[in-house]
């Protein structure tokens, strides 16, 4: 946008070199012979461009131009960095790994865990981390508490909340004296992607999760509650232990679904609603004897925590009625009357069971 008459001033160098040129009348820019700079004689001219030799810029250096009219006015100046010869070496390794930084485990990364190697992995780097929409991810020089005992760099930085949950993270080196490198690319799994992780790689991805709260059995005649806390826990067993020889344990394991429920391998057992801590389970889906269940509950890091054992008593069949029942009522009295204070109740019932007899208000009035 110059216009004849404008003064084009080049700085470069950071400030040591000023190059100066006249547009004229055709507006084409021509060399200010008022500039004694030797670079002048260096500079080409192309119309409107101008073009200096690599060789006479230092590499990393700052070069600006800026546009003064007749009047003396100032075009806001441009400004830019010159490059280096040589490029930092690509990383040769690179690995991503979500981190959750809460204190109940989740399947939500708040940071991510960046491990880098190569020639110009070193302190003094610069490591610039971006995710695959190009969102700045965090631009970090390296200091040697950043380098491991095996010469891998390891970062842990936040994600960039424009994409809380990347697919991908690319980094680029650049060491002193060099342009940045050709970036390496590593995937980033999700938290909910468990599968091949030891218990230490768990708990590396989940640092601030210590623990998972003890599930609780209670045991009535019509059903038995297990409550758990659904915030930590992923999944839960429940042991059904029948105390006769020739029953076998059972066990039925519950699972989180992605609603935030949780579905039995057993599909005969009842599911627990979502947000929901307490599962009823009906007395009939135990064995009718007597038996003892236990619950175990664990996180996604791995942590477990069991119930204590709770007796879940037999189911009772009902006494048989008694049969062929006859009632007589005596009269003790020495003078007679139509009171009764006796009753002689006879008839057939099971062996060794116990008798109740009750009057018409339910008044217990003999056992035996």
């Amino acid at each position: 946008n110059a216009k004849p008459g404008d003064k084009v001033t080049i700085t470069a160098n950071n400030g040591k070199d000023k190059l100066t040129f006249i547009v004229d009348d055709n507006g084409n820019l021509t060399k200010d012979p008022a500039n004694t700079n030797p670079l002048m004689d260096k500079a080409e001219l192309d119309g409107n461009t101008i073009k200096l030799p690599e060789d006479v810029l230092e590499d990393g250096s700052n070069i600006t131009a800026v546009v003064t009219d007749l009047a003396g006015n100032s075009i806001p100046q441009e400004s830019d960095t010159v490059g280096y010869d040589e490029a930092s070496e690509k990383p040769t390794e690179i690995t991503a790994a979500p981190i959750d930084t809460n204190v109940v485990a989740d399947k939500t990364p708040e940071n991510i865990k960046v491990t880098l190697k190569g020639d110009d992995v070193k302190p003094g780097s610069t490591v610039a981390l971006t995710d695959e929409k190009g969102n700045e991810i965090a631009k970090i020089v390296l200091t040697p508490e950043h380098i491991k005992e095996d010469g891998k760099a390891e970062l842990e930085v936040p994600l960039n909340k424009d994409n809380p949950i990347p697919k991908e993270v690319k980094a680029t080196v650049q060491a002193p004296g060099k342009d940045p490198s050709a970036p390496a690319t590593a995937e980033l799994p999700s938290l909910a992607d468990t599968d091949g992780l030891t218990k230490e790689q768990l708990q590396e991805r989940h640092p601030n999760d210590k623990g998972i709260q003890t599930p609780t059995v209670v045991a009535t005649p019509n059903e038995v509650k297990v409550t758990i806390d659904p915030k930590d826990t992923e999944t839960f067993t429940v042991t059904i232990d029948p105390k006769a020889e020739d029953e076998a344990t059972k066990e039925v394991v519950y699972t989180k679904q992605p609603d935030g429920s949780y579905k039995p391998n057993d599909p005969t057992f009842p599911t627990l609603a979502k947000g929901e801590e307490t599962l009823s389970i009906p007395r009939d889906k135990l064995p009718k004897g007597a038996s003892d269940v236990t619950v175990k509950a664990e996180d996604i890091v791995g942590h477990t925590a069991e119930s204590a054992k709770t007796p879940v008593d037999p189911i009772l069949e009902p006494s048989k009625q008694p049969e062929e029942l006859t009632v007589k009522a005596a009269d003790t009295d020495k003078q007679a009357d139509r009171n009764p204070e006796e009753f002689t109740i006879t008839g057939k019932a099971e062996p060794n069971a116990e008798i109740v007899a009750k009057d018409h208000e339910g008044n217990v009035i003999g056992r035996v």
